[in-house]
C-alpha cells in the first residue's frame, strides 16, 4: 500500500505542470497512509450493522420527500425494510416469475 501510494503521488506530481502542483499533496498523503497503518480501527457495535443503518435511513426518509419521486421512495422504503429485517447476507426475493413466497407489497 505504501509503495502504490508513493508511486501514485510521484506520478501525479510529475504529470502536473510546475505552477499547478499541489505542494501539500505528498505531506497529506504521507500523513493519511501513516494514520491508516498506525491507528486502531473504529470499534464496531450493534449499531454499526446494515440493519441499523437501514433503520436510521428509513427514519429520515420522510425528510427527503423532495429528493425522491413517490415511486423511488416506495422502492427505497421496501429495500430498507428488507435490510432492516435481514440478519445474514442478502438473498434474492424475486425471480423471473414474480415475488417469492411470503413477500408482501408495501
Amino acid at each position: 500500500m505504501v509503495q502504490a501510494t508513493s508511486v501514485g503521488v510521484a506520478l501525479t506530481l510529475i504529470a502536473d505542470p510546475a505552477g499547478a502542483r499541489d505542494s501539500d499533496l505528498s505531506v497529506r498523503t504521507r500523513d493519511t497512509v501513516l494514520a491508516s497503518l498506525t491507528t486502531d480501527p473504529r470499534p464496531t457495535n450493534d449499531l454499526d450493522t446494515p440493519a441499523a443503518r437501514a433503520i436510521a435511513l428509513a427514519a429520515v426518509l420522510p425528510d427527503l420527500a423532495g429528493a425522491l419521486s413517490p415511486g423511488e421512495a416506495v422502492l427505497l422504503r421496501e429495500w430498507l425494510q428488507r435490510l432492516a429485517t435481514t440478519s445474514g447476507p442478502a438473498t434474492p426475493t424475486t425471480s423471473a416469475t414474480g415475488p417469492a413466497a411470503g413477500d408482501t407489497p408495501l
